[in-house]
């Protein structure tokens, strides 16, 4: 967590790593077929910069399936917060996680804030 927020007084700091790609979920959630937007704001948290890309994974009995990802939002500073807007589409109604990954390329710490998902007109996760 930080009191760096692009609104409220907080955000989610998500720990980078130059080794391995790190996520952030939200609870499994059931959702139905169709389209999606999913839209956060980023920041870096260091000087280091950030790169994110947001997805979302089905779940089956409790196991993860395959990440289906949006493209990457790369050249993150620390100096500003970046809108990041991801439109999918899910083919059958189920329990699915949506995540924002943190790209191990550059590796930094990221902020997220502000996150919602949306299906037409309705937010679901705000």
């Amino acid at each position: 967590m930080s009191t760096d927020a692009h609104s409220g007084s907080y955000s989610v700091k998500v720990a980078g790593d130059s080794k391995y790609n790190k996520r952030i979920s939200y609870k499994e959630i059931e959702l139905k077929a169709g389209e999606y937007t999913m839209t956060f704001y980023a920041k870096a948290a260091t000087s280091a910069g950030a790169s994110v890309r947001p997805g979302y994974v089905p779940v089956t009995d409790g196991k993860v399936g395959n990440y289906f990802y949006g493209d990457y939002t790369n050249d993150i500073t620390s100096s500003e917060w970046v809108k990041v807007t991801h439109t999918f589409t899910i083919d059958a109604d189920g329990t699915y996680c949506v995540v924002i990954m943190n790209s191990k390329n550059p590796g930094g710490d990221v902020l997220i804030d502000d996150f919602t998902l949306s299906m037409g007109g309705t937010v679901i996760i705000k």
